[in-house]
């Protein structure tokens, strides 16, 4: 079977994990409360999707085999340590210090890449701050042991799918992911004021 037969099968798993894991953690909390709040189980419904959803956007797209060939070189670098690399990446590779405009910055790799590491990972600190009650550090240490599960998982090749790392293993996507779920515990109080208002 090949890697790409192994992945067809993860994406028919994962819907069917989902609906166990809802089923199986709502149960959980029926048993601990002997009842069954819906919008709390809907609400823990919603989180498990966006964080199926959210290892989708980690793992995809997936390397063709060339790209595959060229990470596993001798010579590429299997993981990135140096912590603020990005910053010397978008300092150079930015077109806006080479004479481009803001439109090209915003859109540009070097800008929207670790935005987006640290935007997908707000409403991982919200959740856990809203619904279990976590303190901001504990919610920081579950963000780093997520982060750190994606991060692992690309330089393992998907937990072995593929026979080596697809990816770089990259501090910098760490730190980011660990600032956005900071965010989302910081600003959880004012998601938690906004909401009662409208509830």
């Amino acid at each position: 079977m090949s890697s790409y037969d192994k992945i067809q099968y993860a994406m028919w798993l994962l819907p069917v994990a989902f609906v166990v894991l809802t089923f199986l953690i709502n149960r959980f909390e029926y048993r601990k409360n002997k009842n069954l709040k819906w919008g709390r189980a809907v609400v823990l419904s919603g989180f498990i999707f966006y964080l199926v959803v959210l290892y989708f956007l980690v793992i995809f797209p997936l390397s063709s085999q060339d790209q595959l060939q060229q990470i596993y070189y001798a010579n590429s670098p299997k993981a990135n340590l140096d912590f603020f690399r990005m910053f010397e990446a978008f300092y150079f590779g930015n077109p806006i210090f080479h004479g481009g405009n803001v439109l090209q910055m915003v859109f540009h790799v070097t800008f929207y890449e670790p935005l987006f590491n640290i935007v997908m990972t707000i409403p991982f600190g919200v959740f856990l701050r809203g619904y279990f009650k976590f303190s901001v550090l504990k919610t920081i240490f579950f963000g780093l042991l997520l982060s750190l599960f994606f991060e692992t998982s690309q330089l393992t090749g998907l937990w072995g799918i593929f026979d080596h790392s697809y990816r770089l293993f990259d501090v910098d996507d760490i730190f980011n992911n660990v600032l956005g779920v900071t965010i989302g515990a910081l600003i959880f109080p004012l998601v938690d004021k906004i909401l009662s208002k409208r509830v």
